[in-house]
């Protein structure tokens, strides 16, 4: 019977393996060898690559974006150990060397460094035990330059001036420690600058400065470029199991943590997966009803498809999916029976429908033959005025009513049933939803739609139904004897 709890050793693919070169070897790979002679056989092209751009002094500012389990930590230990020790001795001049980082896996490969090699012991101004790595550093006694790896912290790094400085786990690190680091620079012998990372992060406030950095390295401080490098954790040859990352993060979350890629803001998703997810619920799409309830039915005539979204209003903000309505390549004129007939089936208190400028009917004109309910035409392209004091700002109605559900979504007042025929479709669109679809998005406009409340004060043509938040009508009446 075969063991199941046994590891399954998988071979790593040759071509990933740093062969040895038949010229001259780069320094700082030989010197990495000698200090991790058990890698000498297993180091990987790409991770040599990186100890290669380490040494680079072409490159005195870098950005590197690594996956996940790619040995960034271990490379960027053994990068300030050769500046430390090899090159500071070739070049006859001390150098501090500062590595920044949150991970005590830092500490632990320097251990590891030390007692591979003993005669490095030997040479420092004062022996430690490597598992305790005194706060000052480790500074050579022959060639006077310092190690100094600093916890992620103000008062760790303040007070160290450094002529190579490498932060790891920058997506961790606070924008303060950084900006402190970078005051400890000195430029007159090399003036290195080293920020390595995965850019994701799980911080709520804000976007950390590392990822702002991937995203646009060109021209991030005060137009002062930083070379970018990327590498993926997917080339580590059965090292990780990509294959469960890939399955259960996001998209946005495996490009980051996985191919150490920022996904563009254009790309990213505008609601978010988090709030999204929490919006959806495994519950029967029953109304609550109440006092305070109102239904409100918004409808998407796209040239390719129709929508149709019933919610419930519970109180104020609360909003509850009541029924998605979803076909695909029908118009509004071969599904106006069926349409009518939901509407008088649901009897909402108010149904919004989309209505196109220029040369497109007016919707609402082929459904009044078999609905004698009250309908708006709201045209999502058309602008209104917000008033606040003497400051007029205009904004397009769609704008105002994609605000209004991002707002709902991210506080998590819409509720939508995974029970509903069609939340399938509604929740794969608002996932993949951003302001630069041209299509795709029918049944997010028709949510937007059913939800959208004219600005308190606004006016313009789909802001004049609310001023002082009460709801007011023009006097014009169409053909069958309802306000237009």
């Amino acid at each position: 019977m075969p063991n199941l709890y046994k590891r399954k050793e998988e071979a790593i693919d040759p071509k990933l393996i740093y062969q040895k070169g038949a010229g001259r070897e780069s320094p700082i790979i030989e010197y990495f060898w000698t200090i991790r002679p058990d890698l000498k056989g297993l180091l990987l092209v790409p991770q040599a690559q990186l100890l290669k751009d380490l040494r680079n002094f072409e490159l005195l500012r870098q950005a590197v974006s690594c996956g996940r389990g790619f040995g960034k930590t271990m490379l960027v230990a053994a990068a300030g150990l050769y500046y430390a020790d090899k090159y500071s001795t070739e070049i006859g001049k001390p150098l501090n060397v500062l590595v920044v980082s949150s991970q005590e896996a830092l500490y632990t490969n320097i251990g590891v460094f030390f007692r591979n090699r003993p005669d490095l012991q030997e040479r420092l101004v004062i022996k430690s035990n490597f598992d305790m790595i005194p706060k000052t550093g480790i500074q050579f006694k022959d060639n006077l330059s310092r190690l100094i790896p600093a916890k992620a912290t103000v008062k760790a790094v303040e007070g160290n001036r450094a002529d190579v400085i490498i932060i790891d786990e920058t997506q961790d690190v606070d924008t303060g420690v950084i900006l402190k680091a970078l005051g400890c620079l000195k430029k007159d012998i090399l003036g290195m600058l080293i920020v390595i990372g995965t850019p994701y992060s799980e911080k709520k406030s804000g976007i950390p400065w590392f990822i702002q950095l991937i995203e646009d390295s060109k021209h991030f401080i005060k137009g002062i470029p930083f070379h970018l490098t990327q590498h993926s954790s997917d080339v580590t040859g059965g090292w990780n199991d990509v294959a469960i990352w890939k399955a259960t993060w996001s998209k946005e979350r495996w490009n980051a943590e996985c191919l150490g890629q920022v996904t563009a803001n254009k790309e990213k998703s505008y609601f978010g997966s988090t709030n999204v997810d929490l919006c959806c619920q495994d519950i029967e799409p029953d109304p609550q009803g109440g006092m305070n309830a109102t239904r409100e039915v918004g409808i998407d005539c796209g040239f390719h498809n129709t929508t149709y979204i019933l919610t419930e209003r519970n109180g104020s903000v609360k909003r509850m999916v009541l029924y998605i309505g979803y076909w695909k390549d029908q118009s509004i004129e071969n599904l106006a029976p069926q349409i009518g007939a939901l509407l008088s089936s649901h009897r909402p208190t108010i149904t919004k429908i989309d209505s196109k400028s220029g040369s497109i009917a007016d919707y609402r004109q082929v459904i009044r033959p078999y609905y004698r309910g009250r309908m708006d035409k709201v045209d999502l392209s058309k602008a209104i005025t917000l008033t606040d004091g003497e400051e007029k700002r205009e904004l397009s109605t769609k704008e105002a009513a994609r605000g209004q559900l991002l707002r709902k979504v991210r506080e998590h007042n819409l509720i939508i049933s995974t029970r509903l025929e069609n939340s399938k479709p509604l929740i794969e669109q608002m996932l993949k939803y951003n302001i630069h679809h041209k299509e795709g998005d029918d049944l997010v406009d028709a949510l937007m739609l059913s939800c959208y409340e004219p600005p308190k004060g606004a006016s313009g043509l789909n802001g004049r139904m609310s001023f002082g938040g009460k709801i007011t009508f023009d006097n014009k009446v169409d053909r069958y004897g309802f306000r237009i």
